[in-house]
């Protein structure tokens, strides 16, 4: 499913940190690694003070160039594939462009790094290829209970109802074979302000109950049919907000991966799961697999391919 990441780089330890992650879930023969480290472009306007001379990018790309070479011959000896690449430009735009030009299957990054001219930078990058990209991004926030979660054991999945959302189970059932991990998937049912005036307390209630019964069914359905691929399903139920309750339920089960869709519709029909995202991005405790708006068909359906085939690892 995930044979080639692309691995954004800026020289700090923070960005560096991903590499962890991608040791402990892909083996050197499974993956090949394409390591990408962006620089400024070189500028020439008299009117401007912001100009970087040829010497100062001569000097960028050098530093660039040696740093992706250690990192790669470090990841060699460890048995991996690794190819280096000096991007130029815009890091979102250069990262993606990057990222469709090697057909690679995934993005991997931390969410906060600092660029070669000292701006911080990976959290705003990876909101920004969150919007535009065309591959799955696994996000490591960078926090003190990470790396309890580097061993995939326990999957979330929140899902809403919609297909967009509903995206995210090949993915999610592929991950959960390859590491003999359980899915917990959850369906938070929210209320709906606008509505409030318009329904009496007593009724407030029975459509409370009405949704959740309703929620209830949806992954129960979902959970037989995985159950029926020899996986380990769990179901969540919860009301409130959407954000809020991912982060609590991850909190409460130990969670060690959220697969989600950036867009998604609520069982109210309202587009949500944009926000969503970035505010579960912000307040995770464990990494994320987020899966953006534009990603290309044909990925989604070689997950659905490999969750079908992957044999589960053994415990």
């Amino acid at each position: 499913m995930f044979r080639r990441l692309l691995v954004p780089l800026d020289g700090s330890p923070t960005a560096a940190r991903i590499l962890y992650y991608v040791e402990q879930w892909f083996s050197p023969q499974d993956v090949v690694l394409e390591l990408v480290r962006v620089v400024p472009p070189y500028r020439h306007s008299l009117a401007s003070t912001d100009t970087l001379m040829p010497v100062a990018v001569a000097h960028q790309y050098e530093e660039a160039q040696t740093y992706l070479n250690q990192v790669a011959g470090e990841l060699r000896e460890k048995g991996y594939m690794v190819n280096v690449h000096i991007l130029e430009g815009a890091p979102p735009i250069a990262i993606k462009s990057a990222a469709d030009r090697l057909e690679v299957d995934a993005i991997a990054m931390t969410t906060h790094g600092r660029t070669g001219l000292g701006r911080v930078l990976l959290g705003s990058v990876a909101e920004d290829l969150i919007k535009h990209a065309h591959q799955p991004i696994f996000l490591v926030r960078m926090h003190p209970e990470m790396e309890h979660h580097a061993q995939i054991r326990r999957i979330l999945v929140p899902l809403d109802g919609s297909d967009i959302s509903e995206r995210e189970l090949p993915y999610a059932t592929g991950l959960a074979k390859q590491f003999g991990a359980t899915l917990y998937l959850l369906e938070v049912v929210e209320h709906r302000p606008d509505r409030e005036l318009d329904i009496l307390p007593h009724r407030e209630g029975e459509e409370h109950e009405a949704s959740l019964s309703v929620a209830k069914l949806y992954l129960e359905r979902h959970a037989e049919t995985l159950r029926a691929q020899e996986l380990h399903v769990e179901i969540v139920l919860k009301m409130g907000k959407a954000a809020p309750e991912i982060v609590k339920v991850a909190y409460e089960n130990d969670i060690d991966l959220i697969v989600m869709s950036t867009h998604g519709y609520t069982g109210f029909s309202e587009l949500v799961l944009g926000s969503v995202t970035r505010e579960v991005l912000r307040t995770t405790p464990c990494p994320l697999l987020v899966l953006p708006p534009r990603i290309r068909g044909a990925d989604a359906e070689e997950a659905t391919h490999a969750s079908e085939e992957h044999p589960k690892s053994e415990a």
